[in-house]
């Protein structure tokens, strides 16, 4: 409950935190707008160029984090935070499509 109130109270800091996610989601939008509107001969090649734009920026993703794990006087921190998330955002979710499938019930063949 403080942190809520910490959240709203502290309106200039988490303000530009979220108008930093303005230009992601003008993006995604302009690009599904596009990829509805355009003719199939024009989007074949854009679709080609994004796997290496892709994996450009992945490796300067992987590049900041490396240069913030080596000057970070905290790499056990680190590494514990994102061993943590990268096993609920892959345990949960497992789990939560284990518990929708069902498993198909076994019809006994009696004579």
């Amino acid at each position: 409950m403080h942190d809520t109130y910490r959240f709203f109270t502290n309106g200039s800091k988490n303000m530009k935190i979220l108008f930093s996610l303005l230009p992601i989601l003008i993006a995604l939008l302009a690009g599904y707008a596009i990829g509805r509107l355009l003719p199939i001969q024009f989007r074949k090649p854009l679709l080609h160029s994004i796997t290496p734009l892709v994996w450009v920026l992945l490796f300067l993703i992987g590049f900041e984090f490396g240069e913030v794990i080596l000057s970070a006087s905290s790499i056990g921190t680190v590494m514990k935070a994102a061993f943590v998330f990268a096993v609920c955002t892959t345990v949960f979710p497992c789990l939560l499509i284990l518990g929708k499938v069902s498993l198909p019930k076994r019809v006994s063949h009696s004579d």
